[in-house]
């Protein structure tokens, strides 16, 4: 996960503003104690390899401060160290977009940031809106959603599986894909599955088992590296959820009840037996999607009930949701 952290200042003569409005590349920037940042944000949240948006805006006087302002120099940077000193703190920096234009608003700015970041491999995540001498930017709504603790400190990951309905054990489970916030994938087909059962289920002869590694004569493809046994993919799965150093796991599933318990199943339902690292229960991104009034999601590109492809778009939809301020 890359967070945007979003600051806005209004330029006036003088070092340091200054130096800001130069448009050489901004190589570090500091926060001393008890400025309006400082007052009105939590710096600790800030990580290396976290974005600092800066924007420098002139901003009209009182009492026309609600107009909405120019923002005249935005900045996009990665961070690349933070000290804390007594002084306040220090924000080493790599910028890698920089954007100048007098009628440039704060909407068009965040927003050509985003698309651009995308060029430079950052997945921006949530943009926090910043303040500016104590007043909140114009032209932005006054509620704020930023990232809850829980899900700022947590690693998120994101599960599929494809099953026969009427098999909550093992035979029953045709694929499992895995996607977290890291970006790392796992992918499997179950070598143990009742393939018979499977190829009579209308459901999954059409949808399901065209996108399996199959063989010219379109059987189940037994020598392919994601074709594993019933004990390959507990090993498996029991070290994809102990790869990452958060100690707190959230894991996330479309109608996903059914998945958990198929996730369940490799350990015969025995939470004894399961390691401590695999989840004993999900959020159900529907029942997000239902509390937040159902919004629009974003359209799936990729192959639908390929279970890798299905996990990595619930973290599309969970990221989607997050912005809406309902993940």
């Amino acid at each position: 996960m890359t967070r945007i952290f979003a600051n806005y200042v209004r330029p006036i003569t003088g070092d340091p503003f200054t130096r800001l409005m130069d448009t050489a590349p901004l190589t570090s920037w500091s926060w001393e104690k008890g400025s309006t940042w400082n007052q009105t944000h939590d710096l600790a949240r800030m990580g290396v390899g976290d974005v600092l948006l800066i924007g420098a805006a002139v901003l009209p006087e009182r009492p026309n401060f609600t107009h909405r302002p120019k923002y005249e120099l935005v900045r996009f940077a990665r961070v690349t160290g933070i000290e804390t000193t007594n002084r306040g703190t220090d924000v080493q920096l790599h910028q890698t977009h920089a954007f100048t234009n007098t009628a440039l608003h704060l909407g068009p700015a965040v927003n050509l940031a985003m698309a651009s970041s995308r060029d430079d491999r950052c997945t921006p995540h949530i943009v926090e809106v910043g303040f500016d001498m104590g007043l909140l930017v114009p032209g932005w709504r006054q509620e704020k959603h930023p990232l809850p603790n829980r899900l700022r400190f947590s690693r998120r990951i994101y599960l599929d599986k494809e099953f026969l309905p009427r098999f909550p054990s093992v035979p029953g489970t045709v694929s499992v894909g895995l996607h977290d916030d890291a970006g790392r994938d796992y992918y499997a087909v179950n070598a143990d599955m009742s393939v018979d059962a499977v190829r009579e289920n209308p459901f999954l002869r059409e949808h399901v088992w065209p996108y399996l590694p199959l063989t010219v004569d379109g059987d189940l493809d037994r020598a392919h590296p994601s074709v594993k046994t019933e004990h390959e993919i507990r090993r498996d799965l029991e070290a994809y959820f102990a790869a990452d150093a958060r100690p707190d796991k959230i894991l996330y599933a479309n109608h996903g009840a059914q998945d958990v318990l198929r996730l369940h199943a490799f350990w015969g339902h025995d939470w004894n037996r399961m390691p401590d690292t695999i989840p004993t229960w999900a959020e159900d991104l529907k029942a997000l999607r239902v509390r937040a009034g159902n919004p629009a999601m974003p359209k799936q590109e990729s192959t639908e009930h390929h279970a890798l492809e299905d996990a990595r778009y619930n973290r599309a939809m969970h990221e989607a949701l997050i912005a809406l301020g309902a993940g």
